[in-house]
This record gives C-alpha cells, structure tokens and sequence, in this order.
C-alpha cells in the first residue's frame, strides 16, 4: 500500500499529485475565507455594539458622578459632626 492510499503521512495533503494538492488547498482556502466572512459581525450588529459601548460610558460616568457626590457630602456630614461638638 502507498502512502497516498493510507492517507498520506502526518502533515502532507493524501493526493497522489501536486495538481490534485493544489486543488485541494485552494478548496481548503476558500473553505477557511468562507467560515470567516461568516463569523464576521454585520455592519448592523457592529452598530449595535457601538451604541451599547456608548451606553455604558454614559452610565459609568453617571455612577462616577453618583459616587463622587456621595463621597463629597459624606465628608461634609463629617465637618458638621465634628464642628458641633
């Protein structure tokens, strides 16, 4: 039995000519090409990720501001605490 009829050796193309190789690794690479284009996000989902990345600055920034609101009159409830005294 020849290699090619086994299915080649580990790492070689199992065609018994460089024509029937190349065939089969342009078919593989269009294969490849094929599967990305698919996984590929359309331009509406890519828009929708923009708007929600967007979204979520604004509300982080609200938070921040929230926080930083709490913490300044936190503070000043401690001026007052310790002004009465």
């Amino acid at each position: 039995m020849s290699r090619w009829e086994m299915g080649g050796t580990e790492g070689q193309v199992p065609c018994p000519t460089i024509f029937l190789q190349i065939v089969w690794y342009d078919r593989f690479q269009f294969e490849v090409e094929a599967s990305a284009a698919r996984t590929d996000l359309t331009k509406r989902e890519q828009t929708k990720i923009e708007e929600i990345e967007i979204m979520m600055e604004q509300l982080n920034q609200e938070l921040y501001e929230a926080v930083d609101e709490e913490l300044n009159q936190a503070g000043q409830d401690t001026k007052r605490v310790v002004l009465n005294e």
